[in-house]
């Protein structure tokens, strides 16, 4: 027991008692990136689809389908 405390005592004063490994670096870089892509997504969406919301200006310039 006490060689786990005089490790836990190293680590603690290293300042390396819970700092993430490579993997969890890793892991957090890729959270962080895709929180910051949903953030640009949402932001744009309204951007891209604003042209829905207006009346067009000659309603006789409006294309229509034909069957």
């Amino acid at each position: 027991m006490t060689l786990a405390e005089n490790k836990y005592k190293t680590l603690l004063g290293a300042g390396e008692w819970k700092t993430p490994d490579e993997y969890q670096k890793e892991v957090l870089a890729l959270r962080a990136q895709v929180d910051d892509l949903k953030k640009k997504k949402d932001k744009n969406h309204g951007a891209r689809m604003s042209w829905k919301k207006k009346a067009p200006n000659d309603p006789k310039a409006t294309k229509t389908y034909k069957n």
